[in-house]
């Protein structure tokens, strides 16, 4: 069974919709009415694990986090999902999924993702899709796939994923009732609501991460580049070793004439930025090795949306 969606947040609908229909084996669909889903399979463990089919959960977006429209990142999902499969009983496969410029044959990039990774050749003959997307389902419909709709297959239709992450950001309490445990915990011990709630709620910040949905973040980390020198030179003989921080830091050019200097070897080199494409560009530099004080850390936060770090800390 494929499960392709962002999958942010983990529902008690969805464990009991996914252990009826892997339940079903070879054939989930032969009655041609599906599962029609339970809120009772959330405490299920793994000891109860209804065999059959294999979940292969396809984790869209699986490369953006804390933007409005993907505030989770993939290893916290990841996280969830196996939680969520061993209490559920359901054997499970996790695979990130890039996300991709709109196109048509998002199914069959999929696919070919799933096979890159795993070995698995996911076809028609073997393999049903779950998915209550109208637009996505049609595009494995049109490469033979049948599909279980999940909260599309109940009348009346369930509250969705993505409504219920929703109501955690507008402090409904409901939330928590809707929301399988698996998540409901990983969400605690990492605070993930409170992520949640600041990112969906961040009225500066875009969906895709983006302070604007037309600036061409290439060319504007070019210019931050070339104006580097230039603002170091203006601030150098003010900064003293200690913790550095360089807020609105874009690709982090700055804080690498910071981190040439010999009096600055033992300092804390912090970077805050808010934009999603400049903060990557400064996480990508520090793996590829660009800094080479081990001391070089980037925050992706807003600060007109309050303090970014705790007075004297």
């Amino acid at each position: 069974m494929l499960f392709p969606g962002r999958h942010h947040l983990l529902t008690r609908f969805q464990a009991g919709y996914l252990r009826q229909l892997a339940a079903q084996g070879d054939d989930p669909l032969a009655d041609g009415d599906g599962a029609t889903g339970s809120e009772d399979a959330g405490g299920a463990t793994g000891s109860d694990d209804v065999g059959g089919a294999t979940v292969v959960w396809a984790v869209t977006s699986a490369n953006h986090e804390n933007t409005r429209r993907n505030p989770v990142p993939y290893h916290r999902r990841e996280a969830a999902i196996e939680r969520f499969s061993v209490l559920a009983g359901l054997r499970s496969v996790v695979v990130p999924v890039f996300d991709t410029v709109p196109t048509d044959r998002f199914a069959e990039v999929t696919l070919k993702t799933v096979a890159a990774s795993t070995g698995l050749e996911l076809t028609p003959a073997d393999t049903v899709v779950a998915c209550s997307t109208p637009e996505v389902a049609a595009m494995y419909e049109r490469l033979g796939f049948r599909i279980a709709g999940v909260e599309a297959d109940v009348e009346p239709t369930p509250v969705r994923p993505w409504d219920v992450l929703l109501r955690l950001a507008d402090d409904d309490p409901s939330w928590r009732d809707l929301t399988h445990p698996a998540t409901v915990d990983v969400y605690r011990r990492y605070r993930l609501d409170d992520l949640v709630r600041s990112v969906v709620n961040d009225p500066v910040v875009g969906d895709e991460g983006g302070l604007t949905t037309t600036r061409d973040y290439r060319t504007y980390a070019e210019a931050f580049s070339d104006a580097a020198q230039r603002k170091w030179d203006a601030v150098r003989e003010h900064v003293r070793p200690g913790r550095i921080v360089d807020v609105g830091c874009g690709a982090g050019a700055v804080l690498e004439l910071a981190d040439r200097e010999p009096a600055l070897r033992e300092s804390d080199l912090i970077g805050v930025e808010v934009a999603r494409h400049l903060f990557e560009e400064c996480v990508h530099k520090k793996a590829q090795g660009v800094f080479a004080n081990p001391n070089v850390f980037f925050y992706r936060r807003n600060v007109l949306g309050g303090a970014v770090f705790a007075p004297r800390s």
